[in-house]
C-alpha cells in the first residue's frame, strides 16, 4: 500500500533527524472534534464524484484525477557554508494523475516573501536564475495512484496498515497523522474510509485541539495539531478541516523554536497547504 506524498517546495537548508516526540496524552476536545467528523461523514455519505471515460466502466477505468492548491514553503539557497538566504515561495499546483501513474503536474510561483531585508538582498544576486516553477508530464508508472479498495474501514486495522508506512526517522505518531493527511486530501476516498481515517486521527498520542481556525486562503475550518522535537527543535503540524462537511482545508507546519538557520523568529512558518479543488477528469490537457 502507498500513501501519497504531498508534492511542495523543498526545503533546502535543514536536515533533522528526528529523536522523539514531545510526551503527552490526547486531550479529550481534540477527540471528540475528529470523532464528530468522522460522524458527520457516516451520516452524509456523500457520494464521490466520478467522471468515467468512454469504453471504460467505474472499476477498470476510474479516470484521471485532478486535483489543484496553493501552498507556501520556506526555500533556502547557499552560496557558501556560511551565505545562506531564506524566502517563504508561495505557489499554485495542479495535479492530474492517471490510473496507469501517467500525468501531468503543473506549478506556478505566486509569490516569494522574504524572512528579512537581508534575505531579499542575498537572493538578489541570483541574478534572475531562480526556477522555481513546473511544467512536466509523466509516464505510465511515475506517479502514485491510490487504490483505496485496499485499505480496511476498521480504525485499528487501518491503523496498523498506516503504521507500515515508512517516514524515515520521524516518530509513528508524526507519521500516522501525515499518512491520514494524505489519505484525506483526496476526494477519491470513499466515506467509509473517511470516516475510519478521522478515527485513526482521534486516536494519535498527543494531538490538541487548536479550535477555530481561518485557512491560509481565508475559509474558516477547525483544526487540531501535534507537537513533536527533533535536533533541540519544537515543531507543531496542523490539520484543518471543515466541520461542516469533514473535507480536509489544509495543513501546516510550524518551527516553535528559534534557531540561527533562519533570520526570524518563532512560531515560524515552515510548510502549508491549502487543498481548493479535486474532482475526476476524462484527459489530461
Amino acid at each position: 500500500m502507498s500513501v501519497p506524498a504531498v508534492a511542495a517546495v523543498v526545503l533546502a537548508v535543514v536536515v533533522v533527524i528526528v529523536v522523539g516526540i514531545t510526551p503527552s496524552t490526547a486531550p479529550s476536545a481534540a477527540a471528540e472534534v475528529l470523532l464528530a467528523a468522522a460522524d458527520q461523514v457516516e451520516a452524509s455519505q456523500v457520494a464521490v464524484t466520478t467522471t468515467v471515460p468512454v469504453g471504460g466502466t467505474a472499476s477498470d477505468m476510474p479516470g484521471i484525477r485532478w486535483s489543484r492548491w496553493e501552498s507556501g514553503a520556506l526555500v533556502t539557497f547557499s552560496f557558501g557554508l556560511d551565505e545562506a538566504y531564506t524566502a517563504m515561495v508561495h505557489s499554485q499546483r495542479e495535479t492530474w494523475v492517471a490510473p496507469d501513474g501517467s500525468g501531468r503536474i503543473a506549478e506556478e510561483v505566486l509569490d516569494v516573501e522574504f524572512l528579512s531585508d537581508e534575505d531579499r538582498v542575498g537572493w538578489g544576486r541570483l541574478d534572475g536564475d531562480l526556477r522555481l516553477a513546473i511544467n512536466e508530464e509523466y509516464g505510465p508508472g511515475s506517479l502514485d495512484y491510490q487504490s483505496y479498495g485496499s485499505l480496511p474501514t476498521d480504525p485499528d486495522k487501518l491503523k496498523n496498515e498506516l503504521l507500515a508506512v515508512s517516514h524515515g526517522d520521524w516518530p509513528e505518531e508524526v507519521g500516522l497523522l501525515w499518512s491520514v493527511e494524505d489519505l484525506l486530501r483526496d476526494g477519491g476516498a470513499p466515506p467509509e474510509l473517511r470516516a475510519a481515517l478521522f478515527r485513526v486521527a482521534a486516536g494519535i498520542d498527543g494531538i490538541e485541539l487548536v479550535g477555530e481556525v481561518t485557512d491560509r486562503v481565508g475559509r474558516p475550518g477547525i483544526a487540531v495539531a501535534l507537537e513533536y522535537e527533533g535536533n533541540g527543535l519544537v515543531f507543531r503540524e496542523w490539520m484543518i478541516f471543515d466541520p461542516e462537511t469533514a473535507s480536509l482545508l489544509g495543513r501546516e507546519k510550524l518551527l516553535l523554536t528559534a534557531t540561527p538557520l533562519y533570520r526570524a523568529e518563532p512560531p515560524l512558518s515552515v510548510s502549508w497547504v491549502a487543498y481548493l479543488e479535486d474532482r475526476v477528469v476524462d484527459r489530461v490537457p
